[in-house]
């Protein structure tokens, strides 16, 4: 969208599109496939799933998405991550070959080879977006890895001088690790858990005394044996001083091992695995069980807590402890936890929950809350003070308890101030970290990590975190950071939520790994064991683009062909792309046989197309590859912030129907199935009205069944306007393409012939200079060129439109494009065709601006119809070359006018329906009581000034506004003020606050207090006047009388709410006067017009009875000319004769006179002109 829009102001586009492999899902899947072929044969007959299996598998998915989370705020995450979004539900690899429409087995065998994949689908993603009419280059497409020898070599470049640069490390370090695959786990090698990082604890030891070493253990207890240990995870080492006891879960399986440094610990399985790969024990990612306890099987246990008040505290039983969260082992903290108080409570209080799991008196009762953290207003115990407040009873009161702790922990961390130990009176955000390394140091405690929530990797194993050897990008260096920061401060991110979310991750954002052991990829250039991962080797691939068609030959994706360049890749060594990228580096410098001529031609593409001036991808990334390559650029191109980011635009997922695409569910839709379901272009503008921002955007099909129509009614409509009949070509030119099917050999002669057609039909020359109109266009628009008020408000309308979809499309807001490019267009085109119903008709110089204006500002979002529609104007000319309309004057005083006379109108029919409505008063003011007639006239009252406490109250506002600092109070405040005035009369005191509000919007609309003077920019009346008309055919009126309510002050005796009428709100009141219905009948000799009958009041003229016949008519009758009217010589004689249709006009008497004034007699129900009775029948020719 924002390509096509940028075109059409003139500027030089470049919309590149590469297929970037992610090495390890690929791999993963090909993996998948040779396992399934060796163990179902080929092809593979899988087991059947039975309906238990099936809800057995919803069950777990349903957990996996609960137990999921992210330092990354949940605005910036979607649903589910990617792959979980793109699950179909099926069970095998197989199966979801076949789910894609891959039919043919031999075909999907040919997936168990990795490279295969990208060698197959970037065709067939090519052609599917060609189909949807994106404007890509397709030169400058390519795949990654190694598979690419050309953007290999570019990789290796960038990594090579990241490494020289010092961005790149090697040590130990804790990631995300799968143990069945033997390396780390990065984002784009999970099937779930997208954005989890490590979560750090501190491990406290609470050892367990010596003498009450549980019967299991004793056998493995030795001389050498470092003590026996629970192994508690915690986030506030802190708070160590607090201790009274220690939890664990009732029915959770604990085991115990041996480790290297810390004797044995007992902990969860899980917690275990995790230590293992974090070197606690002797084999890397090995531990040997000692023994096995169900949790009930350790209460009771003595134990030493490090820092604690209490020399010994007790192993006590909670019932909330999660078994995959932490070691499943948690230290007591009641004065600042209040889950801690509760649970303890719950203890001490219920005597037959202490006998349920044999705990006495002795291990609960004497442990109170220990005062260590000052917390205001909560005092220094935050967690019982804060339980009593909000009424907490147990530890089943869990909303409140998390309600609770998280306003304890975090006003804690930021305000609270420790009491105790070697740091009292210190910050207890400055305190964490010291008491922490005190706890490491003196080996009462150690560091732990493991994933913030559940994160399994594409080959299916549930991921650890693990202390390996690696290569990382150092992200945390803090020049690097601050460099990145400059970077994204000169960038547009297009929104504040998503600017605050890159600060944060660069805020958190430390060492990286960027190698993995096996996949697809580039090889690191001086480390050839490890593979680049694919999160590292996408991040300045933009760059790559630029000159991507010079090294590669066309739709060679892979770079097997060589481009214009003729450069082998061999030939592209670290030197020969610091010249083509640096613009420092000289070519006497370099040690290369490609000739100067030709690496200044890449050199020069790529500063012609650089820096990167829109990014766009899903917020998922945010977190990852986009913050990644703000930071490559700024490492790459350290001096020169001309070559960084102008801006990224991250957008949310997609759902379809205000649900996660899933094929399970049969909520699933393709690019190709929604293009030959609704078309290209009805699905480009659905997608373009499913929204911008971050939040997940909706696709919603009815609204694309809706646009498909709305679109054809478009091109349908200016046919008609444009007098367009394409059938006629069938007949005219047998060349025509619905007359016969045209070979490609004589295609372009159908098209010639066709443009041809189109400007005959047109009466336009091939410059368009010429113009000239039909005779049915002459006969049913305006030709002129003298703008009437309903030309000039349309005219400004569009140019208004014009104007606020351009500032729209630089925002890149498509659905307020959308909204008024197109929606609110075609309703301004609407309300003037509505307007020129009946007094006057359209201008036809203006529709074709329409037509013009309007395809052009949608033509970004739909290029075909619009390239269509624009050639009607332009035959032979293109869309594409089109340029973005020039915005005439706006004329905002005429579009208020115009809406407000929209608005007055819509205000009027409301009060025309009360009119018609409500029951007889007799007691009403009105000036008489009418039955439920139609009302046939209507007089509107316009006020040009405020009565005396109108004009009281606005100058009170006025000066409240002075001494308020150019506010007005707010309406309580008012309401005080006014109240009991007395220069304002008792009667209007209900009216008041309505008038006192009504004039304080206005002030807030305009932001002048002046507009309570004159708050019009246009003479109320005078616009009023020239849509008499309007009004009357609006409201269905005879005839409408306008006047001013400060001349007709007698009427306010008469009229109810006549003081209701201020300036900018007129008031109208309905009458009924008498009427006959009159039957108009056409004696024309085989004439296709209709007979009407017409109401007919006292005082008439035969001009009036004209244009009432006119506006009954239908549209032939509303376009002729001349109407002429006869009555009956002897009407009652000639009305019982049949016609004679050779002397059509005997018998009847033509009125000579337009003015001619008619009376009825309503006894007989007839007409009287003069003296004579001329009966209820008129008759009325067509010329």
């Amino acid at each position: 969208f924002s390509v096509g829009y940028q075109r059409l102001r003139g500027k030089h586009c470049l919309f590149p599109f590469g297929f970037h492999c992610t090495g390890m899902p690929i791999q993963a899947s090909a993996e998948k496939l040779k396992r399934e072929m060796e163990e179902f044969g080929f092809p593979p007959k899988f087991p059947e799933t039975t309906n238990e299996d099936v809800e057995r598998e919803k069950e777990k998915l349903a957990k996996s998405k609960e137990s999921e989370s992210s330092k990354v705020d949940s605005k910036f995450k979607s649903k589910k991550s990617k792959a979980a979004a793109k699950s179909t539900g099926d069970k095998y690899q197989w199966q979801i070959m076949r789910s894609i429409g891959m039919d043919d087995d031999e075909e999907i065998r040919k997936f168990a080879d990795p490279k295969h994949w990208i060698s197959y689908f970037p065709s067939v993603v090519k052609q599917d977006l060609e189909l949807m009419g994106l404007k890509v280059d397709w030169r400058r497409s390519f795949i990654t890895t190694d598979a690419n020898p050309f953007y290999d070599s570019f990789v290796r470049w960038q990594f090579h001088h990241l490494k020289e640069d010092g961005r790149i490390q090697f040590g130990k370090r804790y990631t995300i690790y799968s143990p069945k695959d033997k390396q780390p786990c990065m984002d784009h090698d999970r099937s779930s858990g997208e954005g989890v990082g490590p979560q750090d604890y501190t491990l406290i030891k609470l050892r367990i005394h010596d003498d009450h070493i549980p019967e299991k253990l004793k056998s493995h207890i030795t001389s050498t044996t470092q003590g026996v240990y629970l192994a508690a995870a915690t986030l506030r080492p802190e708070t160590m001083y607090g201790q009274t006891n220690c939890w664990i879960g009732p029915e959770i399986t604990y085991i115990a091992f041996e480790t290297r440094l810390h004797g044995i610990l007992i902990c969860t399985r899980r917690a275990a695995r995790n230590m293992a790969y974090q070197e606690f024990t002797n084999t890397y990612g090995q531990y040997t069980v000692l023994a096995e306890f169900v949790g009930s099987e350790l209460f009771g246990l003595p134990l030493h807590a490090p820092y604690s008040h209490y020399k010994t505290v007790y192993v006590l039983p909670m019932m909330t402890i999660k078994e995959d969260k932490g070691t499943g082992v948690v230290t007591s903290v009641p004065s600042d936890s209040p889950d801690d108080f509760a649970a303890l409570t719950d203890l001490k209080n219920k005597a037959n929950l202490r006998e349920k799991y044999g705990i006495t008196e002795s291990m609960v009762l004497p442990y109170d809350p220990v005062p260590i953290i000052q917390l205001d207003p909560y005092g220094n115990l935050s967690a019982p003070k804060i339980c009593e407040e909000m009424k907490i009873q147990s530890q089943n009161d869990q909303d409140k308890l998390v309600k609770a702790k998280e306003i304890i922990y975090t006003k804690s961390f930021y305000e609270g101030i420790l009491l105790v130990g070697k740091y009292a009176n210190t910050k207890v955000s400055e305190a964490k970290k010291l008491v922490r390394d005190d706890l490491i140091k003196n080996g009462d405690g150690c560091i732990y990590q493991e994933p913030e929530g559940k994160v399994k990797s594409r080959s299916n194993d549930e991921c650890v975190v693990a202390l390996v050897d690696q290569w990382f990008l150092d992200y945390g260096n803090a020049e690097w950071k601050e460099e990145t920061k400059r970077a994204l401060a000169q960038m547009n991110v297009y929104n504040n939520e998503a600017r605050n979310q890159y600060q944060g991750v660069i805020e958190w954002l430390h060492e990286y790994a960027c190698s993995r052991s096996f996949g697809l990829g580039t090889k690191l250039p001086w480390d050839k064991q490890y593979v680049i991962e694919s999160l590292s080797d996408s991040t300045i691939y933009m760059a790559y683009y630029t000159v991507a068609h010079l090294l590669q030959g066309r739709d060679s994706f892979n770079g097997e062909k060589l481009g214009p360049a003729n450069i082998l890749p061999t030939q592209l060594t670290s030197e020969v792309w610091d010249y083509i990228f640096f613009k420092e580096k000289s070519y006497s410098s370099l040690t290369t046989d490609i000739p100067r001529a030709t690496l200044d031609y890449l050199r020069n593409e790529f500063q012609y197309w650089y820096p990167v001036n829109l990014r766009t991808s899903g917020k998922d990334l945010i977190p990852n590859h986009l913050t990644y390559s703000i930071y490559h650029h700024t490492a790459i191109w350290p001096k020169h912030p001309e070559l960084w980011p102008r801006s990224f635009c991250a957008t949310g997922l997609l759902l379809l129907n205000s649900e996660k695409m899933s094929k399970s569910t049969g909520n699933f839709l393709t690019l190709s199935q929604a293009i030959d379901r609704y078309s290209a272009d009805a699905m480009r503008i659905t997608l373009a009205n499913a929204g911008d921002s971050i939040e997940d955007a909706n696709f919603e099909e009815e609204v694309a069944e809706a646009q498909l129509l709305r679109l054809s009614t478009f091109i349908e409509w200016a046919k008609e306007v444009l007098d367009i009949n394409l059938h006629e070509l069938a007949s005219e030119n047998p060349s025509s393409p619905t007359t016969r099917k045209s070979s490609s050999e004589d295609h372009s002669t159908v098209v010639s012939s066709v443009i041809n057609w189109v400007k005959h039909k047109l009466h336009v020359s091939s410059d368009s200079t010429n113009e000239e109109f039909s005779e049915h266009q002459k006969l049913t628009y305006r030709t002129d060129k003298n703008y009437t008020y309903y030309d000039q408000v349309f005219e400004s309308r569009m140019n208004r439109a014009i104007k606020l979809t351009e500032e729209n499309y630089e925002k890149m807001l498509f659905k307020d494009v959308i909204k008024t490019g197109f929606f609110e267009l075609q309703i301004a085109r609407d309300n003037y065709r509505d307007s020129c119903a009946e007094s006057e008709k359209m201008n036809l110089h203006l529709l074709k601006k329409y037509i013009e204006v309007q395809t052009i500002l949608l033509s970004p979002i739909c290029p075909h119809i619009c390239d269509y529609v624009y050639q009607f104007l332009y035959p032979g000319t293109t869309i594409m070359n089109a340029k973005w309309p020039i915005a005439g004057e706006v004329d905002e005083s005429l579009i208020d006018s115009y809406n407000y006379l929209t608005d007055t109108a819509h205000d009027f029919r409301l009060r025309y329906k009360s009119y018609t409505t409500q029951q007889t008063n007799p007691k009403s003011k009105e000036i008489k009581a009418q039955s439920h007639l139609t009302p046939t006239h209507g007089t509107i009252y316009v006020a040009k000034s405020y009565p005396s406490w109108q004009t009281f109250v606005i100058n009170e506002l006025k000066q409240l506004y002075s001494s308020n600092n150019k506010i007005l109070p707010d309406n309580k405040q008012l309401s005080s003020h006014f109240k009991d005035r007395k220069e304002i009369d008792k009667k209007y005191v209900k009216k008041l606050m309505p008038f006192v509000i009504y004039s304080k919007e206005l002030v807030e609309k305009s932001g002048n207090i002046e507009s309570l003077d004159q708050h019009l920019s246009f003479d109320e009346f005078e616009i009023l006047r020239i849509n008499q008309d309007y009004l009357r055919r609006t409201l269905n009126l005879e005839e409408i009388n306008i006047c001013s309510a400060d001349e007709n002050e007698n009427n306010q005796l008469m009229l109810t709410n006549f003081e209701d009428i201020l300036p900018g709100k007129p008031l109208i009141y309905f009458r009924h006067e008498e009427t006959i219905p009159i039957r108009f009948i056409n004696r024309q000799p085989y004439s296709s017009h209709f007979e009407y009958s017409i109401p007919v009041m006292k005082g008439d003229t035969i001009e009036k009875l004209e244009l009432r016949l006119r506006r009954h008519g239908d549209h032939q009758l509303k376009a002729n000319k001349s109407i002429r009217l006869f009555y009956f010589q002897n009407w009652e004689f000639y009305t019982r004769t049949l016609p004679n249709i050779t002397t059509p006009l005997q018998g009847l008497e033509e009125f000579q006179n337009k003015n001619q004034v008619l009376q009825i007699d309503s006894r007989h129900g007839t007409l009287v002109m003069g003296d004579q009775d001329i009966g209820n029948v008129l008759v009325y020719f067509v010329e």
